[in-house]
C-alpha cells in the first residue's frame, strides 16, 4: 500500500533520484469498470485529528458514471475520555446528552463498520472523494482505526486513489474561472470554498453538517467538475496516489520542471525542481522563482525556507495527493517557463554543495510534535512486527473482553490501545480482578487520565 511505504528508506538527493528516472505520464487512466467511487465525511468531537473522536460517519458509493449505489451512516457513542468541544457541537447540532446513549455503537464496533464501508471489494479499486478530507477526515479515520487495532490505511493502496474536492475546486477556480460557481464571502469579499456555499451556488441540494448529506453534495460536485473540467479531474486522479506522484517527481529529477499548485488564500502555481525525498515520502522541491543563492550559507533549519508562500523550498507529501499540473495545461493559468526560471533550474542543478546540504538537513529532520508523544501522535512511527500482528488477530477474534485482556503486545502503542479498549468495554459484573484492572489502567494512564 502506498502509505505503508512511509517507513521504508527511500534514497534521496538529486543524483540518486536520476537513477530512478521514469517516463512521465500525462494523466492516469480514468475510472474503469472495475473502479468505483466512495464519497465520505465525518462529524467529530473537535478539530484534533489525533485526540478527537468521530461521532458520525457517512458514505455514498457510486459507479464510474457518478451514479449513487449505496449509502451508509454510523453514529458513535462518545468515548469516556473524550470531551467534545462546545464549538464542534454547535456546528454539528448534536445534543451533548445524546452522545452517551447506550443504544449507539461503541467506537470499537463502529470502527469495524466504517472499515467495511471503505474497504475496496476484492479485485477492485476505489477513488475516494472527500471535501478537505485528506488533511482532516482521513486522519480522523486513521486515528480511529489504529486506536481500535485495525489497519488504518484502508483508503491507501497501489490501485486506490484519493481526491480532495476542496483542492480540486481551488484548481478549477484558477485554471477555468466561471466553469464552477464559487461564491464570494460577503464578510471578506473573497471566494468562499465552504462546501455548503459552493453546493448552493451550483444548485446542489445539501444537508449541511450531516455526514451523509455532505457526502452526497461532494459526489454531485465531483460529477459537475468531471463534466465541465475534465482536465482538472484528470490532474487530480494523476496525483491521487503516492506512486503516481513519485513517478512524476522522479522523472523531473533529471531537470524537467514540475508545476506544483497550492492555495493559501490565493492560488499559486510554482515551477519546481525536485531536490530530495526523505523516508516519509516527503519531497523537498526548489521553487525556481528563486536562485540557489536564496539559501543561506550557514543554514541549519529548513523550516522558514520551506513552508508558506514566497519561500525558496517547498515540502510536499507524495501520499497527500498534491496537485502537479502537467506542462500541456499551463496555458490555462497563464504560466510559462521564462528565461529566468530556466536559468535558475540550471543553477540549481549545478549547485551540488547546496543541494547536498539541503538533502542532509531534510532527511535528518524529524516531525515529532511533542517530546513525549501519545500513542495517537505516533501513528506514523512504524509498522507492527509479526508477533504483534498475530496478537492483534487474537485480540480481534477473542470471544470476550476478559479473554482480550490477556493478549500481550510488544509495541507500547498497542498495549495502550488494547488496555483502553478492555477498560471501556468491559461489561458490568466482569470477573476480571481488581489487580488486573489496575495493571491495565497503568498501561493507558496517560490517555485515560
Amino acid at each position: 500500500m502506498a502509505d505503508r511505504d512511509l517507513f521504508e528508506n527511500v534514497p534521496g538527493g538529486l543524483a540518486a533520484l536520476k537513477k530512478a528516472d521514469a517516463p512521465m505520464q500525462a494523466s492516469a487512466p480514468l475510472a474503469a469498470p472495475s473502479e468505483d467511487l466512495v464519497c465520505y465525511d465525518t462529524e467529530t468531537s473537535d478539530a484534533d485529528v489525533r485526540h478527537g473522536q468521530i461521532l458520525q460517519f457517512g458514505a455514498v458509493t457510486a459507479d464510474a458514471a457518478f451514479q449513487p449505489q449505496t449509502e451508509s451512516q454510523v453514529r458513535i457513542r462518545r468515548l469516556p475520555y473524550i470531551v467534545p468541544a462546545p464549538a464542534a457541537l454547535g456546528v454539528t447540532g448534536f445534543d451533548p446528552y445524546d452522545l452517551d446513549d447506550p443504544g449507539l455503537p461503541t467506537e470499537f464496533a463502529a470502527a469495524q463498520e466504517i472499515r467495511k464501508a471503505l474497504a475496496a471489494p476484492y479485485g477492485r479499486a476505489r477513488i475516494f472523494l472527500t471535501f478537505n478530507g485528506i488533511k482532516f477526515d482521513d486522519e480522523m479515520i486513521r486515528t480511529m482505526l489504529a486506536r481500535n487495532l485495525m489497519d488504518p490505511w484502508v483508503t491507501s493502496g497501489k490501485a486506490n486513489r484519493r481526491v480532495d474536492m476542496l483542492s480540486l475546486l481551488q484548481l478549477v477556480s484558477a485554471g477555468a474561472p466561471g466553469s464552477i460557481a464559487i461564491p464570494t464571502d460577503p464578510a471578506t469579499g473573497k471566494m468562499s470554498f465552504r462546501l455548503g456555499a459552493i453546493a448552493s451556488a451550483n444548485a446542489i441540494e445539501i444537508v449541511a453538517h450531516d455526514a451523509v448529506g455532505d457526502s452526497r453534495a461532494t459526489l454531485d460536485l465531483a460529477r459537475l467538475v468531471h463534466a465541465r473540467c475534465r482536465w482538472a479531474w484528470d490532474v487530480a486522479l494523476n496525483c491521487g496516489n503516492a506512486d503516481l506522484v513519485e513517478r512524476q517527481l522522479r522523472a523531473a529529477s533529471s531537470g524537467t520542471i514540475v508545476w506544483a499548485f497550492s492555495h493559501f488564500g490565493e492560488p499559486d502555481l510554482a515551477p519546481c525542481l525536485p531536490i530530495c525525498v526523505d523516508g516519509g515520502r516527503r519531497w523537498l522541491l526548489a521553487d525556481l522563482r528563486h536562485a540557489p543563492g536564496a539559501i543561506p550559507a550557514n543554514i541549519d533549519d529548513l523550516g522558514p525556507l520551506s513552508f508558506g508562500r514566497n519561500t525558496p523550498l517547498k515540502v510536499i507529501r507524495a501520499a497527500a495527493a498534491p496537485l502537479i499540473v502537467p506542462a500541456h495545461e499551463l496555458t490555462r493559468f497563464g504560466a510559462t517557463a521564462t528565461a529566468e526560471i530556466a536559468s535558475n533550474a540550471q543553477a540549481w542543478q549545478e549547485a551540488t554543495a547546496t543541494r547536498e546540504r539541503i538533502t542532509s538537513l531534510h532527511q535528518a529532520h524529524t516531525y515529532a510534535d511533542r517530546a513525549d508523544p501519545t500513542s495517537e501522535e505516533r501513528l506514523y512511527d512504524g509498522f507492527y512486527g509479526q508477533q504483534d500482528k498475530q496478537a492483534i488477530s487474537r485480540f480481534l477474534a477473542a470471544a470476550s473482553w476478559e479473554e482480550r485482556s490477556n493478549v500481550a503486545f510488544q509495541d507500547p502503542r498497542l498495549s495502550d490501545y488494547a488496555a483502553r479498549l478492555v477498560l471501556t468495554n468491559l461489561p458490568p459484573g466482569s470477573d476480571l480482578g481488581s489487580a488486573r484492572i489496575d495493571q491495565l489502567a497503568a498501561r493507558c494512564a496517560t490517555a485515560m487520565a
